[in-house]
């Protein structure tokens, strides 16, 4: 009987206990600054004497809830690293869940002496296949661009609008893994400033397929990507130039970058009379061969008529090629006005879209004028003097267009879509006269020669690449489809009078007209499917088709 009075009074009292600890208390612990949940602190409910009740801790959006807790009143205590303790006296009640509401909580202060660390910066370290620099520890001027702060790192490279790594060019600049201004690496490196950068690494790329499949096809890209630093990746910067010296020289430009996000949009542009092209443009287009051949076998047979002197009339006939070399860009011996614009656009629509597009205008007018007087020792007692005056005009109009759209299917698939375009017109003229003489005063032959071209050419290309990766890891399907069209189009006209003096004295007039035209048509796709084997080991099969016609 006593056992039964014992456990009847035990289960009384539990009773009571679970009775009286039925209260709870809920709510949510902001920074009162950002107002972002801190997730992680600790709420507490305390008694009178400070002893703890209950107790949790905060989940990601800042939440609380502390149950079982006494009635009566007590004081609510939320702690976090870093803030201030905040407090708040509570009223609970049986059967009753307190709402406390939103606490904002504010980051504490603390005053100390100085102090002084000291340690030595990574300048650069590898990280598997990547070379990982630490842009802080290489110092450049105020306002100096990327390419001021690569020139300083060591196995890189910028000269003449070519960028270098490891000894290979680099094809390739992208920004925080996406890419900038197309596959214009000068253009990004001059368009960035270096203070926004936190590292540069650079590395072997493969090629978008490889990337998908895993499977290394031995293609390779050297690659630079700058990691910009997470302060700088929202807001409005850029900077702008202008120069004015002697001989009506000038120099001015600038550029804009809007960085929100995922939107990123750079404008640049320029206008100079010194030749500075700021931003590299790549050789558009291959051309044909030019007319110039035949004026040069001329120029040779015409030599047999004179002496020494009229060799010099080889190359007068010549000018005017026709050949690819009219599309080079790079500064040439002259007067130089150059004016460009480019534009450089990227964002992420949703989680599924991702583009990237740039346009580039260029054109650059170069005025050239030359003489050139030479006296040849033939003897102690004869010498001739050779004269030779030219005059050369180019007029380059450059335009490219870069688009890349990155479309996600699904969770396992995707489509890579990448259009081109490149138009270049180039007109080119000039003028030379030679005159070659017997000292003191006898003349031996002259020539006046008048050249003039215009060429035009176009390259459009578009690569579409399917992607499909299957619930078995490292099976993937991949379809891949390019095409191409060049086309390029142009004319030249030699015209060359050569007067040769002698014992017969004539005069042989050389006309030439030379039409270059040519086509190239091109179609290649290849569908690769990758199966797992083993650990580590991985089957490719791949079929290729290619498809090209050209006429010239």
């Amino acid at each position: 009987m006593r056992r039964l009075v014992c456990l009847f009074t035990v289960i009384i009292c539990s009773t009571i206990v679970l009775r009286a600890q039925t209260a709870s208390v809920q709510g949510v612990a902001l920074d009162s600054a950002s107002g972002s949940p801190l997730s992680g602190a600790t709420a507490a409910v305390l008694s009178s004497s400070n002893a703890i009740l209950g107790g949790a801790v905060c989940d990601a959006k800042g939440r609380f809830f502390i149950t079982k807790l006494p009635e009566g009143q007590h004081t609510l205590s939320i702690k976090f690293l870093g803030y201030e303790t905040a407090r708040k006296r509570v009223q609970l009640q049986n059967d009753d869940t307190l709402r406390a509401g939103t606490i904002r909580m504010v980051q504490a202060s603390v005053t100390t002496d100085a102090v002084e660390v000291e340690a030595v910066q990574t300048r650069g370290e590898q990280k598997g296949d990547t070379t990982e620099f630490n842009a802080r520890a290489f110092k450049t001027d105020k306002n100096a661009s990327a390419e001021d702060l690569v020139r300083k790192m060591p196995g890189v490279e910028v000269d003449n609008g070519q960028v270098k790594a490891q000894g290979e060019q680099v094809r390739r600049v992208l920004v925080d893994g996406k890419p900038f201004f197309g596959d214009d690496a000068a253009t990004t490196l001059k368009t960035l400033p270096s203070d926004i950068i936190d590292k540069v690494q650079v590395y072997d790329q493969g090629s978008d397929q490889a990337q998908f499949t895993k499977f290394d096809d031995g293609e390779r890209n050297k690659t630079i990507n700058v990691v910009t630093r997470p302060d700088k990746r929202n807001g409005i910067f850029g900077k702008g130039f202008a120069g004015y010296g002697s001989d009506e020289r000038y120099n001015t430009g600038g550029n804009v970058n809007l960085f929100n996000g995922d939107r990123r949009i750079t404008v640049l542009a320029l206008s100079n009379n010194i030749k500075e092209q700021n931003f590299a443009i790549q050789d558009l287009v291959g051309m044909m061969g030019g007319g110039g051949s035949w004026m040069r076998m001329a120029g040779r047979s015409m030599a047999m008529f004179s002496t020494s002197g009229g060799s010099r009339m080889a190359g007068m006939g010549s000018r005017g090629g026709g050949g690819g070399s009219d599309f080079m860009i790079s500064p040439s011996d002259g007067i130089s006005r150059t004016h460009g614009v480019g534009v450089n656009y990227q964002d992420q629509f949703g989680k599924s879209v991702a583009v990237t597009g740039s346009y580039f205008f260029n054109t650059s007018k170069t005025d050239q004028v030359q003489s050139l007087n030479r006296i040849y020792y033939l003897t102690d007692q004869t010498s001739q003097a050779n004269q030779q005056d030219n005059m050369n005009l180019t007029d380059n109009t450059n335009h490219r267009l870069n688009l890349r759209a990155d479309i996600s299917i699904d969770s396992m698939s995707s489509l890579l879509i990448s259009p081109r375009m490149t138009w270049q017109n180039v007109d080119k003229s000039s003028s030379s006269k030679s005159v070659t003489e017997n000292l003191p005063s006898a003349i031996l032959n002259q020539s006046v020669a008048t050249t003039a071209s215009n060429n035009a050419a176009y390259n459009l290309s578009s690569d579409i690449l399917y992607r499909l990766r299957f619930a078995t890891e490292g099976r993937t399907l991949s379809a891949n489809l390019n095409n191409n069209i060049r086309d390029n189009s142009g004319t030249s006209d030699n015209l060359s009078d050569n007067l040769i003096f002698g014992a017969d004295t004539f005069l042989l007039n050389i006309h030439q007209n030379t039409p270059t035209s040519g086509t190239t048509n091109g179609l290649s796709s290849n569908v690769t499917y990758t199966e797992p084997i083993a650990t580590n080991h991985q089957l490719q099969l791949t079929y290729n088709y290619n498809a090209t016609s050209t006429s010239s």
